[in-house]
């Protein structure tokens, strides 16, 4: 009895969330329940999912050592880079959250910098195939550059794997596409830790999109090791 309850309010609850991102007016990508970007959306929907104000709390929340004056036109410059790219803003966050913890300067071992852990010589690649002003690894750490640099680099990868499913171009971008392509032609190629990575940031999707006030911590959560990719 209880088990058919469970499963009348999951089938409600599924119908009303397909109603209301219909009315929305969005083109979700059919490949994700959580759709990580949008297919082909015309300039007239124009991401309304998530409004400027909404974007601006959830950085103003988030983000270390940036002045709170600020957020609002940081908060303008991602989702005119969403809408420019055509990802979802909650994607852009949920990898921003993944990459850094939202921490401005933070510089990994390996060399990336910034909110969006953006490789210096990658930034120059991607700064010059998309005409971004790009002046070297210090540049990375002003947020605005990194973003711009990081959301152009993550629709060159999403265009690169185009045919195949979204967990390639994240974790492309998690490894680097030469690294990517080297181990997926290997026989009984099984990812691990690029699972999780794809997975955690799956995972933070719905939580920027409207739960913003809830800081859980999904990095954590591990990929089901059989999930089908």
């Amino acid at each position: 009895m209880k088990l058919r309850i469970i499963v009348k309010m999951f089938v409600v609850s599924s119908v009303l969330l397909g109603l209301w991102v219909v009315s929305s007016g969005f083109i979700l990508d059919p490949s994700d329940d959580f759709s990580f970007s949008f297919a082909a959306a015309s300039e007239r929907v124009s991401y309304r999912l998530m409004r400027v104000d909404h974007v601006a709390g959830l950085l103003g929340e988030r983000l270390d050592m940036f002045p709170k004056s600020q957020t609002k036109k940081l908060a303008r410059h991602i989702v005119g880079l969403c809408r420019r790219y055509k990802f979802d803003p909650a994607f852009v966050l949920s990898v921003i959250e993944v990459e850094s913890s939202f921490r401005i300067k933070v510089v990994s071992s390996a060399g990336a910098v910034g909110l969006m852990q953006v490789m210096p010589a990658t930034a120059q690649v991607v700064a010059d195939r998309y005409r971004i002003r790009y002046t070297g690894t210090r540049s990375l750490t002003d947020p605005f550059t990194n973003v711009s640099i990081g959301v152009a680099y993550l629709a060159h990868l999403r265009d690169l794997y185009r045919d195949l499913s979204p967990y390639f171009h994240v974790a492309a971008y998690n490894i680097g596409p030469a690294r990517l392509d080297e181990l997926r032609v290997q026989r009984g190629f099984k990812p691990v830790k690029t699972k999780v990575y794809y997975q955690a940031i799956r995972n933070g999707v719905p939580y920027f999109r409207i739960a913003p006030a809830i800081r859980h911590d999904w990095r954590r959560r591990v990929a089901d090791p059989d999930m089908v990719i």
